[in-house]
């Protein structure tokens, strides 16, 4: 039985609209976003988060950022 990892970091160097983030947590986890605005992390709320599986996460934003994401 494989057991489940309990948070993911992520960090988004080049900025995108879209950010694909695979990480392997076998579930639908949630997702906290700072994002780089202005020259300093600022958190956000995405403009969308889908699940293709529960392997992965896709953060949409309205413009590309670049940053960090949280998930747990």
């Amino acid at each position: 039985m494989l057991r489940p990892t309990f948070s993911f970091n992520h960090t988004q160097a080049t900025a995108s609209e879209t950010w694909t983030i695979n990480h392997g947590m076998h579930c639908k986890p949630s997702v906290a976003v700072q994002v780089l605005f202005e020259g300093e992390l600022q958190t956000i709320i995405p403009h969308s988060i889908t699940y293709p599986d529960d392997m992965t996460a896709v953060v949409g934003f309205t413009m590309p950022f670049s940053g960090t994401a949280r998930l747990f």
